[in-house]
């Protein structure tokens, strides 16, 4: 694409060294993702960014009439206001056309709502995990046992991790697809709704070496499964 070639000519070649330069480049990088005044900047950025790690013959979603999104974010998971994981449910039904139904977990008490989830994501084409949580602490919280009893319904099992990527280990094999996306700005909420639809490239990688099963360098390639013309969907 002429208009992401012009725009990021930096990431014509990707180099294996991080250096203080390189580390400029990710400050640059995420402070575009974080700003509003250049949107379709930061799209293409977003879209770049998005990382998948693990793909069981599931994307894109362009035909699946239902999703649940269980999003999981002990920072909003009480509130009522709008936040990341709103944004990134809106795109969501922008792209797709599908029914998607929205669910907030609180991950200090997962474990009571843990069996109900279970039985409503069964009719559901594909379930959604949205974690923003990473590596940050949490009473009570188990990733690894959360997922494995999320996947026990049998309905196609997405993780995207909207933090960072220090928790890859913690996702069970029962889990089918598995995006890093970084952080929960609406640039990457975008870029990830693209991704999942079908709309953008995958062609993003791990910037850092997180444990031998995901090292530096990991990331698989899926190219965009629609055409799209004209500026990228705010």
């Amino acid at each position: 694409n002429g208009s992401k070639s012009s725009q990021l000519p930096a990431h014509s070649s990707r180099n294996t060294s991080e250096t203080p330069a390189s580390k400029s480049k990710l400050s640059d990088l995420f402070q575009t993702l974080t700003s509003t005044s250049g949107p379709n900047e930061a799209l293409w950025m977003g879209r770049d960014a998005v990382t998948l790690l693990r793909e069981n013959a599931l994307l894109p979603l362009t035909g699946a009439s239902s999703i649940l999104v269980i999003s999981t974010d002990f920072r909003s998971a009480a509130s009522s206001s709008n936040h990341s994981s709103d944004h990134f449910v809106d795109q969501l039904r922008e792209r797709g056309g599908a029914n998607v139904l929205h669910r907030k977990l609180n991950p200090r008490t997962w474990t009571a709502s843990m069996s109900a989830l279970v039985n409503e994501s069964g009719p559901f084409d594909a379930v959604i995990v949205a974690d923003y949580i990473g590596i940050t602490p949490v009473f009570g919280w188990n990733r690894e046992e959360f997922l494995r009893d999320l996947a026990s319904s049998g309905t196609p099992l997405v993780h995207i991790g909207f933090s960072s990527p220090y928790v890859l280990d913690e996702i069970p094999d029962a889990v089918d697809v598995i995006i890093q996306s970084w952080d929960g700005s609406p640039a990457m909420a975008a870029a990830t709704a693209d991704a999942l639809f079908g709309l953008s490239d995958i062609s993003g990688r791990l910037p850092v070496h997180v444990s031998t099963r995901y090292p530096r360098g990991s990331g698989l390639v899926i190219p965009a499964a629609l055409a799209t013309t004209g500026d990228p969907i705010k």
